[in-house]
């Protein structure tokens, strides 16, 4: 028990050392929710294309180099 006190002491006092800097914190958070976002949707991007391919739809494959920018940009 008193081993797993001294933990959160020393959990404690760094994030004490880190207060004057909470706004990069929030900044990292919000990279990573970000991030999660464009694995989503490029998983989402990725399965229309292989569907357009797969069932021959025309006006589909018209929007493929408009699709692989916007794969690139994300």
């Amino acid at each position: 028990m008193t081993e797993r006190h001294n933990d959160w002491q020393t959990y404690r006092r760094l994030l004490r050392y880190l207060r004057p800097y909470w706004h990069f914190a929030l900044l990292v958070v919000l990279g990573y929710v970000i991030n999660a976002a464009t694995e989503v949707s490029i998983a989402q991007l990725i399965r229309y294309i292989i569907d357009a391919i797969n069932q021959g739809n025309q006006s589909s494959k018209n929007l493929f180099p408009v699709l692989i920018i916007l794969l690139f940009i994300f």
